[in-house]
């Protein structure tokens, strides 16, 4: 588990350097950042949503323009959540420390990089508010009993 934390923090070192997809116009306030994204979330105590896709890929696409554009989800990510969106042709060594296997995939993660809730494929609504909702009942547990471990 520590050779994971110590494999993301050198990630998160050399996340300025990379280049990062535009991230869509679907009102999630996304960080594109995600050293920048782990800075926020310690200041305001919130788990971070990395949501991967790319440019080509139709199922992202779908996503973002149905699931993450609706009022409500937009809402409960902006006020919950660090939104991050990264590409995943671009974000290869991100996406291999956090076992992405397919796109779109959404990760919700702590500051110390430990996966709360994931989604792999696409998901309507119902199914993304699920994971949503895991992810912050984890951080939520972790924060309250200082842990580290997750279920």
């Amino acid at each position: 588990m520590y050779s994971r934390i110590a494999c993301l923090t050198l990630l998160f070192s050399f996340l300025t350097s990379l280049a990062w997809a535009t991230p869509p116009e679907n009102g999630i306030e996304w960080e594109t950042d995600l050293l920048k994204a782990r800075t926020k979330a310690l200041k305001v105590d919130k788990p971070i949503l990395i949501v991967f896709g790319a440019e080509w890929c139709t199922f992202c696409k779908k996503m973002e323009q149905t699931t993450l554009a609706e009022k409500e989800m937009v809402k409960a990510i902006n006020e919950r959540f660090v939104p991050v969106h990264l590409d995943f042709d671009k974000s290869k060594a991100i996406a291999k420390a956090l076992e992405v296997k397919g796109i779109p995939s959404s990760i919700v993660i702590s500051t110390d990089a430990d996966v709360l809730a994931r989604k792999d494929g696409f998901a309507k609504s119902e199914e993304y508010l699920k994971i949503l909702a895991k992810g912050l009942y984890n951080h939520q547990i972790r924060t309250a009993s200082g842990t580290r471990e997750v279920e």
